[in-house]
């Protein structure tokens, strides 16, 4: 499948980001396509050409959503205790619903609401969830 680089550096920084990382967006924008601009250079290519920066940050704003997606499963199983853990063969014994899985509650309940509320206000505040149609 091709992609935008924009999808898997937002599914890398949504489940990964904290507050001060949000606030501060716009230099890891800016510094992801700084580099990844020297490597399209690297090979041969001109990146004003093939990725300029005014597209990247239409990408961003439009595809940077299914980082926020990512970030509601992965933070949720990333804060999840050991002892907290159903596997799908339990939620299939127990008749459950496969979704289920991500339905229980965890011991660090109020960080991961914390984590995901700041990313969605990041959301919000940058006009990124303005046209859930075009995804």
């Amino acid at each position: 499948m091709i992609s935008v680089p924009v999808i898997d550096i937002s599914y890398f920084f949504y489940s990964s980001c904290d507050k001060t990382d949000l606030d501060d967006v716009q230099h890891y924008i800016n510094h992801y396509h700084r580099h990844l601009s020297l490597h399209i250079e690297a090979l041969g290519s001109s990146s004003e050409v093939l990725y300029p920066y005014a597209k990247f940050c239409e990408h961003w704003k439009k595809y940077s959503r299914y980082g926020l997606i990512f970030a509601l499963l992965v933070i949720k199983n990333m804060l999840t205790e050991k002892e907290e853990v159903t596997t799908q063969k339990q939620a299939t014994k127990e008749s459950r619903n496969s979704c289920d899985i991500f339905m229980f509650p965890i011991k660090n309940d109020n960080l991961y609401k914390e984590r995901i509320r700041n990313i969605i206000i990041h959301f919000v505040k940058n006009g990124f969830l303005d046209k859930l149609d075009n995804m």
